[in-house]
């Protein structure tokens, strides 16, 4: 692209800017530039441009590595998070930490259960472990009996059952 034609393009967004109109920008182009003026279908393709609140006189649309970075930070700041949710949990992504390997992730112990052929009298059975075996998870229960000030042997108790 040669100097000339920046110059007519600088010209073209300054009328533009000013509220002229295609001909007006076209006809003054003309007469100062002569047979070295721009043609006129460029002349309309840039007042077009310059009409949509375009500022570059130059055919590249955007300067490379100038992208919107209010698009990029949120994909940024999710990989990050995602990295430290990696680290940080049970098992790693690969199941490495640091290069050492460890046993298989459980998902038991993420509900702080014990994986156990048969659960115990206070804990209640949620989940399969890898292997095979039942992961228990410990509950604990507050019992409360009342007698509603009948003394009669025979009558009824009303038992609630509490999970703490």
């Amino acid at each position: 692209m040669s100097e000339l034609e920046l110059e007519q393009r600088t010209n073209i967004k300054f009328l533009v800017k000013l509220g002229k109109s295609g001909n007006e920008i076209r006809d003054m182009l003309v007469q100062v530039y002569g047979d070295n003026a721009i043609k006129k279908t460029a002349v309309y393709k840039w007042i077009k441009r310059f009409s949509e609140k375009r500022e570059r006189v130059t055919d590249e649309e955007s300067p490379p590595f100038s992208q919107d970075t209010s698009v990029t930070k949120p994909y940024l700041m999710t990989i990050s998070i995602l990295l430290i949710l990696v680290h940080k949990t049970p098992g790693g992504l690969f199941r490495s930490y640091y290069g050492k390997s460890q046993e298989p992730w459980n998902p038991c112990q993420l509900y702080h259960g014990m994986c156990r052929n048969a659960c115990r009298k206070y804990e209640v059975q949620y989940l399969t472990c890898p292997n095979g075996q039942k992961c228990c998870l410990k509950f604990s229960v507050k019992i409360a009996i009342s007698n509603h000030g009948k003394e009669d042997s025979n009558s009824d108790f009303n038992l609630s059952v509490t999970n703490t």
